[in-house]
């Protein structure tokens, strides 16, 4: 009930307000909070005897009351006022202790709830690779509903998007170079059931151009723990006009922490590891530039034996020798020696330093580019334009194997991510597609049209194929070295001697590879190459590609 001060009111309005307070006690009914019952409020000024007049008393005449009334007014607002301030005090006082630690934990639920709903949005934004300024919209709009108030109005801030320095760089000439870490991949990724004591690492390397209109290019140090080829991380990222000059200058942080590692024991969620690095994965350009060696088209190019290539029409040629008369094989301490130095280009790569690694034969032949990109495309292309005239098919044959690829594409399981396609199209199949027409459909469908001997030294390939990417067909490992043998032998035979490339040659030492580390999935580039397709996402202009790529990697590591 609201008051006008006493001194503006008639006597007639004074005395009608007393009255009213006298015979309806006043009920406050908004006072306490999460309660059913009310406090009611009877001012202690009207019930003293000594100012009380009882209006009813028909022995007391008007002036009395008049005076009495005024005199109880004038002399007791005050003190009701200001015993309604302390009742009203007292009540909101009892009400906030009881309801203190309930409060307390709505607000901190509240908190979380926010706190939360912001970690979703940063794994939706990352997850979904959305642009800074689309989430900085959405987080406008967000705003506009009183539930998210509080929330970061910049996307920066939401996902701890922090600045870079220039000391986050290396110089590697022509570019530069960042390096994330070996130890801190690792920590990133390693799953919570390992229960390993050896930590084994599998490293791949290779160029990634980054825009078409640009020479600009990635060359990025990749790896992963074994067995968890799904979980790739980068450990550093060289970016440039051009691939760095010096190999050993390129991989100077890596060796150095890989050192470190390989001679001390890893602490990891209060669990001690051991470290090792079991193999590289790269394709042949690569690997020759990291080891400072001659490439795919020098007369001693083989990584894994010393056999001198042939200059026959107008290409360098690796002609097939019987096991008998193989040349000597490569070894750690003879690439340490340098001692057929028509194979080497200047010094040694400072990865034969590393502790108790195998320079020779821990780089593998990554069956995905000397087998699928490599072998398997050239068997195609032979058969379909550029092989002699005595191996090549009309165009009515290649349609027809099209054919009944098309019959096939229209059967294929979804466990197959791409369907296959024509042989028209081999020039932009990609190497899943390779293996898939390698291991599962390419006899069917090769055998109607492709003559009996090619068909079948196909199918050796195929075969020798199926049991190398096999883990329980070991006991079959000397019949795909045989197939294999005889694969490159027949070779020679149907197609010529001068087309027995640096790659075909290569498979005569891939079942080496299986006795060392097992199917060839093991030790092969796809999941290096699946992650390259990730980097390359994480691009949204071509300003500054190199501190893009580490600033949305921070945030994926921050979630």
């Amino acid at each position: 009930m609201s008051y006008k001060k006493k001194y503006c009111l008639s006597d007639r309005s004074k005395r009608r307000r007393v009255q009213e307070e006298v015979e309806i006690p006043m009920v406050l009914n908004n006072v306490e909070k999460n309660s059913t019952s009310h406090l009611v409020f009877e001012p202690s000024f009207l019930k003293s005897n000594n100012t009380l007049v009882t209006i009813n008393d028909a022995s007391t005449s008007s002036t009395d009351i008049d005076s009495a009334l005024t005199n109880t007014v004038v002399t007791n607002e005050n003190e009701y006022f200001k015993e309604l301030n302390q009742s009203l005090s007292s009540s909101l006082s009892s009400n906030e202790d009881n309801t203190d630690n309930e409060d307390l934990t709505y607000f901190n639920d509240d908190v979380d709830q926010l706190s939360l709903f912001s970690s979703l949005i940063a794994q939706w934004a990352v997850s979904f690779n959305i642009s800074q300024n689309a989430l900085n919209a959405l987080l406008k709009l967000l705003k506009h509903h009183k539930c998210f108030e509080t929330l970061p109005i910049d996307s920066r801030t939401i996902l701890s998007t922090n600045k870079l320095c220039t000391s986050n760089f290396r110089v590697v000439e022509p570019g530069k170079y960042h390096h994330f870490g070996i130890l801190n991949g690792i920590k990133q990724n390693i799953p919570d059931c390992f229960d390993d004591k050896m930590i084994k690492i599998v490293v791949g390397i290779d160029g990634l151009p980054i825009f078409k209109s640009s020479p600009e290019q990635f060359w990025p140090i990749l790896a992963y723990i074994r067995p968890y080829n799904n979980q790739v991380f980068p450990i550093g990222i060289y970016c440039g006009q051009v691939k760095p000059i010096d190999s050993n200058d390129f991989l100077k942080e890596f060796v150095d922490e890989a050192k470190i590692l390989s001679e001390s024991s890893v602490y990891i969620n209060n669990k001690k590891y051991f470290f090792s690095i079991d193999v590289f994965c790269c394709d042949a350009p690569a690997k020759y530039f990291i080891l400072k060696t001659k490439g795919h088209s020098g007369f001693f190019s083989c990584s894994r034996c010393e056999h001198e290539g042939q200059y026959l029409s107008n290409r360098i040629c690796f002609p097939y020798t019987l096991p008998s008369n193989c040349p000597p094989k490569r070894t750690h301490d003879n690439y340490i020696l340098q001692t057929q130095e028509e194979h080497h280009i200047g010094n040694i790569s400072i990865l034969a330093t590393l502790p108790n690694f195998n320079i020779t034969t821990g780089f593998s032949l990554d069956y995905m580019h000397l087998v699928c990109l490599g072998t398997v495309r050239k068997l195609i292309l032979l058969w379909r334009m550029k092989g002699p005239n005595e191996v090549r098919y009309p165009s009515w044959k290649i349609k027809e194997i099209s054919s009944y690829i098309q019959i096939i594409k229209n059967k294929m399981p979804c466990e197959f991510v791409r369907k296959p396609r024509n042989l028209d199209e081999v020039n932009r199949w990609k190497a899943t597609e390779f293996r898939m027409f390698l291991l599962y459909y390419g006899i069917i469908v090769t055998k109607p049209t492709l003559k009996h001997q090619h068909w079948n030294h196909f199918f050796n390939l195929s075969i020798s194929m199926i049991i190398l990417l096999s883990p329980d067909h070991s006991k079959y490992l000397n019949v795909a070295r045989q197939l294999l043998d005889s694969f490159v032998k027949d070779f020679e035979i149907i197609y010529g001697r001068y087309l027995i490339s640096h790659n075909i040659h290569g498979l005569t030492h891939l079942s080496d590879d299986y006795d060392k580390f097992g199917p060839l999935d093991n030790c092969s580039a796809f999941p290096f190459e699946n992650y390259m397709g990730c980097l390359k996402r994480m691009l949204r202009k071509p300003h500054k590609p190199l501190e893009q790529v580490i600033k949305r990697y921070r945030e994926i590591c921050l979630l």
